[in-house]
């Protein structure tokens, strides 16, 4: 248990920023992942549209939507903690179901759910760095504060616009490492944020 094929260093593990993003399953239409998608993404975005032209992908607008929808809601996260857009290269992706997914809540996904945690804790036990931040979403992060012993919760996390309530986030410890685990909104599902409108 661990990263599967297609999730995990987004850039140079050496570069990693302690910071991993750890979601529900790919939108692969029910297909198997054949790509590390965020990577992708993030190191080469233009590369990335060029290749879905070629492919003769049927709706580009939409996956050049959905990519820039996740870069705009985690780089905002980074901004939160007072990293930059640059960092966005230097974290971890990675995904509960990573196989495959739909643009809904998969039966698949949700029996990885029941082990969200151990895939987590292994990935964790095999990274050099002692401060860890997980970035997840609500029923990732209430199975991980089930499954783990928390050392505390804050009701005080991220907000993604002024007026939106804030989201919780608890600390841990795995082995040696102190883990902070934030809730976030998905980004295909986040509101528009302040500099977007």
């Amino acid at each position: 248990m661990g990263f599967e094929q297609y999730e995990g260093y987004v850039g140079k593990k050496e570069d990693f920023n302690g910071i991993i993003f750890y979601l529900k399953e790919s939108n692969t239409e029910g297909e198997k992942v054949s790509e590390f998608w965020f990577q992708k993404i993030v190191l080469d975005q233009e590369g990335y549209y060029d290749e879905l032209a070629k492919k003769g992908c049927e709706n580009i607008k939409r996956s050049k939507s959905i990519a820039s929808k996740f870069k705009n809601r985690f780089n905002e996260i980074l901004n939160q903690l007072g990293m930059n857009e640059k960092q966005l290269c230097d974290t971890v992706y990675c995904n509960v179901h990573a196989e495959m997914g739909k643009n809904s809540v998969t039966g698949e996904y949700e029996q990885a759910l029941e082990k969200a945690d151990k895939k987590l804790y292994c990935i964790i036990n095999e990274m050099e760095k002692e401060e860890l931040i997980v970035f997840t979403c609500i029923d990732i992060y209430n199975r991980l504060k089930e499954a783990w012993e928390i050392d505390k919760e804050y009701s005080t996390g991220l907000k993604y616009r002024k007026k939106d309530k804030s989201l919780p986030w608890f600390q841990c410890t795995i082995g040696n490492r102190s883990v902070k685990v934030y809730e976030i909104l998905h980004p295909s599902r986040s509101p528009k944020l302040e500099s977007e409108k």
